[in-house]
This record gives C-alpha cells, structure tokens and sequence, in this order.
C-alpha cells in the first residue's frame, strides 16, 4: 500500500506508508510489469488479515492461466512468422494452421480469466484479421448516391476485405472464412479462378437491412458487419431461408455468384442488367412451376420467396435460389 502522490497529490504525512513516488524510482510500474494501482478505503476492507486458502487458490489459478496464455500467444506467433515468411507453400499451410490452433487456446484461456480490455483492438489473444494487407476501393450506391468503400484485404483464405469503418474479433473472421469456404464446396467451386471479392461493410455503408448482397456486374459479394455483431442471427434473417444457419444468406448470394458465372460462360458477360436478370427470370420460372405442380407450397421455402412470388412480375430467380437455400442445409 502506497500513498499517491504521483497521481493524487498525496503527502507523507497522509498516514504511515511509503511513498508511490519512492516505489516507481525503485523500479515499480517497469517496462513489462504488470502490477496496477486501485484506490484503497479502509473503512471497507481489511488488509491486515491473511488470505483465505480460497482466495488463494483463485489467486494461483489465475496466475496459472495467465502463464499459459502467454506462452499460447508467444507460439501463436511463432507460427504466423513461419507462415509469413516461409519459402515453401506446403511448410506455410501446416504453419498457418498451427497458428490458429494456438491463438484459438490463447483465445478460450483469457476468456477463463475473464481479463478482457474495452477495446478489440487490444485484446492481445486476437490475430489481426487485418495485418497489413492490400488497399482496395468498392464503390457503391447507398440511398441513391454514389459512395467509396476503403478497405483492406484480410488474413483469410478466400478473397476478403474489411471496410475501415469495421472492427472484427479474430475468432468471428476465422469462422465466416471458413464458413465461405464450405460453402464454395457445397456449390461444388472450390476451384473456381473467378470468386467474387468479399467485402464487410458497416451498417450505414450497406445502406439497407440486407445481410449479404451480391453484385454480378462488379463480382462483389458485401456482407453486412451486423451479421457478426447481432445476437439473434434468426431475427436478422427471420424472412429467409433457414434463418438460423450461418450460411444461409452467404450461401443465397454465392448461388447468385454462380448464376452470374454460367451466364459469363454462355454470353461472354453482363453488358445489359434487365438482359441478364430476365434470361435469369426465363430459365428458373419452369423449375418454380414444376415445384408448384408437385404441390410444393412457396411460403414454406420462406416468406421473402413467397414475396418474391406474389409480386406484379415475379423473380423466379429469387424463389428458386430461396429453394436452393433451403435444400443444400437439409431443411
């Protein structure tokens, strides 16, 4: 116990304990300490007792996970400077993967401790999602006007951005990327050399309620932040197909993707939208109807399907990848 007269204005006559002045000069509050200060009121503690031997025992246990969280961080990132800089590509994968492996045990010791920060940015068991990767633009239309996206690649295995204006954990990151690669082997386009650009927006550059929206002209796919953030993931997709899967409106905007594709493939690309959104309308508005004839009812794939039926001009497109949706998640 000190008497704070670095911080708090504290004299020596103030009672009868050293200086807080005296202890920095002998080396307390060092470069790597990690002892911190709090204020004391004695009328509500007594600190001239022993600890309890639960006390403690919580005291070791902290200080045990403490110890392995450290050196979960210290390999974690051995590992990313393997994976970094690593000449062979087989030696970067098996680096990589370890990496993951020791920020996730790092992550789930320091949720044990509970010693989390305010800021994201500083919980130190986070690999950056963003490490110094490229900057790219998107432009795009928000309420009718034209607006620009800063973003930077990620760390991830597919083709990802993260607007400036978001900030994700590592652990969500880690998860959507593999979430988009699974889906990529559902659509069966694992190897696929024309994957569309993966762009994370905020809320107010999203500019709608959509979760996910995919751009066929641009071969962008946004993705709403407030997936990530959102602690009823059915809520925000309540409309949709399976509305409590974490691939379902990824997976929607991907089938999209694929449309988009077979449609480059046969015409060579989308010079004319309404061309391409009505040969779309064509070739899906018979599938729709063989699903009506066996007596399928549209509002059970999903109430924006059925919406999407309703309409003066339906978009068998929007229907039938609603279908889809609901078909490859086994509902």
């Amino acid at each position: 116990m000190f008497i704070d007269d670095v911080y708090s204005n504290g004299k020596k006559s103030d009672g009868d304990y050293p200086l807080l002045s005296t202890a920095i000069a002998e080396g307390l509050f060092h470069p790597r300490c990690k002892d911190s200060t709090s204020t004391h009121y004695p009328e509500l503690d007594d600190l001239s007792g022993p600890l309890s031997d639960d006390e403690l025992a919580e005291l070791d246990r902290q200080r045990g996970l403490e110890v392995q969280q450290q050196h979960a961080e210290k390999q974690a990132k051995r590992f990313d400077r393997r994976a970094k800089y690593s000449l062979d590509e087989d030696n970067k994968k098996f680096a990589k993967a370890r990496a993951d492996e020791w920020h996730d045990r790092a992550e789930k010791l320091s949720e044990k401790t509970r010693d989390f920060t305010i800021d994201d940015s500083k919980q130190k068991y986070y690999k950056p999602v963003v490490d110094g990767g490229e900057e790219k633009d998107f432009n795009r239309k928000n309420s009718g006007k034209k607006i620009t996206v800063k973003a930077h690649k990620t760390t991830g295995s597919n083709d990802i951005y993260l607007s400036d204006k978001v900030k994700l954990k590592r652990k969500q990151f880690h998860k959507f990327d593999k979430n988009v690669t699974k889906i990529y082997e559902m659509l069966g386009q694992s190897k696929s050399e024309n994957k569309p650009a993966i762009c994370i927006l905020s809320p107010e550059e999203m500019g709608n309620n959509a979760v996910a929206t995919y751009i066929p002209t641009d071969n962008v796919l946004t993705v709403n932040s407030a997936y990530f953030t959102t602690k009823n993931l059915a809520e925000l997709q309540k409309s949709f197909a399976c509305p409590d899967s974490e691939l379902s409106s990824v997976l929607h905007e991907l089938i999209h993707w694929q449309d988009a594709e077979n449609y480059k493939r046969k015409f060579g690309g989308i010079t004319d939208y309404n061309a391409y959104c009505d040969y779309l309308n064509k070739i899906y508005a018979p599938k729709v109807e063989k699903l009506i004839n066996s007596g399928y009812n549209i509002s059970d794939i999903s109430e924006y399907a059925y919406r999407k039926m309703m309409e003066i001009k339906p978009e068998f497109d929007e229907i039938f990848d609603e279908y889809r949706v609901k078909t490859l998640l086994g509902e």
